[in-house]
């Protein structure tokens, strides 16, 4: 799958995901795990030897797009860690029920202690 190379401000993507949900029907979480699907594709495309990864999740949507990330990878037998900077609890919407059926699969989180993991092949950005 080749995605395609434009570049959008945030706004602008706020506004593609508004159009989505409210013009065109599709749920919040289904664009987010559409994302997830298509970043994991991606990634192990381009970087096809990369077998532990860590993803950081911060707050928001964008913490939600890396705990699906997060799940699916691990249900690819990647080895994933997930660094919270943000506490889950706090997590509302989509970026919850993301970070709830990542729980639900065995994902466990780390929080930030100032490092990331040394180890990891792929850092993502959620």
């Amino acid at each position: 799958m080749n995605l395609p190379v434009e570049i959008y401000t945030a706004e602008a993507v706020r506004q593609i995901d508004s159009n989505a949900i409210n013009k065109l029907g599709i749920a919040g979480y289904t664009l987010m795990r559409r994302a997830a699907q298509a970043a994991l594709d991606s990634a192990i495309e381009h970087f096809p030897g990369a077998e532990r990864w860590q993803i950081v999740c911060g707050a928001g949507n964008n913490a939600g797009d890396g705990y699906v990330l997060a799940r699916l990878a691990s249900q690819q037998g990647i080895a994933v860690s997930v660094l919270a900077l943000t506490d889950p609890a706090k997590l509302q919407g989509d970026a919850a029920t993301a970070y709830k059926d990542f729980d639900a699969a065995g994902g466990a989180i780390g929080h930030w202690h100032g490092e990331l993991d040394a180890a990891a092949e792929l850092l993502v950005d959620g």
